[in-house]
């Protein structure tokens, strides 16, 4: 997400599951950052 924020982007969802995918998994929790008006905030989906 940071370096989107120094790309120039304003908003984007960065995601990774934590069973190694670089996509939202179904099978483990997934950590979601998310980029707005050059704040983030992380979380994690189960």
């Amino acid at each position: 997400a940071k370096v989107l924020d120094k790309l120039g982007v304003r908003n984007a969802l960065v995601v990774y599951g934590q069973d190694k995918m670089d996509e939202i998994s179904a099978s483990a929790p997934t950590t979601v950052c998310e980029l707005r008006n050059g704040f983030y905030r992380s979380s994690v989906i189960q």
